[in-house]
């Protein structure tokens, strides 16, 4: 069903309910589309700032240099604590993403993002080279995101109540 077919039946359903009917599904579906597009675009911030702790860390390795076997020097590396301080940020959203969503919906995509960004953070920052087997391997990992989006939500909607775990 497009977009402006679920508006429709939306319309004409919030209409019922203002004779006393129960909230309609179209509602319901335009609603947790919201939901899932809000996720991705919190998977996206997460992975970008974890993306920026491992970079960061790299940096901070790069200065740290042959000093790697004294400990006392890579503490002292600044870009190494700000590095750790972004992670930990990353950590804490993640946490949130994973109290609300399935940990096989998000996983998937937060990891193939990761392979992505650092991927093409290494190249740009980096001067790493980007071959094209890798680049087949990032086309690749592209579209297994979306794969596994599109997947987690075999009947086109996704209520968010399945994620409570079951166990007492």
């Amino acid at each position: 069903m497009s977009a402006a077919s679920r508006l429709l039946v939306l319309q004409t359903n919030v209409h019922s309910s203002a004779r006393g009917e129960t909230f309609p599904e179209a509602a319901r579906i335009l609603v947790t589309e919201r939901l899932d597009f809000n996720l991705i675009l919190i998977l996206i911030i997460i992975t970008a700032f974890a993306n920026l702790a491992d970079i960061l860390l790299k940096v901070g390795a790069n200065h740290a240099g042959s000093t790697l076997g004294n400990p006392l020097a890579v503490l002292l590396t600044p870009w190494i604590w700000i590095g750790a301080v972004v992670g930990i940020g990353s950590m804490a959203m993640w946490i949130y993403v994973l109290a609300r969503h399935h940990i096989s919906h998000a996983y998937p995509i937060f990891v193939g993002l990761g392979f992505i960004n650092v991927t093409l953070a290494s190249w740009l920052y980096f001067h790493e080279r980007i071959g094209t087997p890798r680049l087949i391997g990032i086309t690749t990992i592209l579209a297994g995101i979306i794969i596994v989006h599109l997947g987690s939500r075999p009947d086109g909607v996704h209520t968010g109540s399945e994620n409570k775990d079951s166990r007492p």
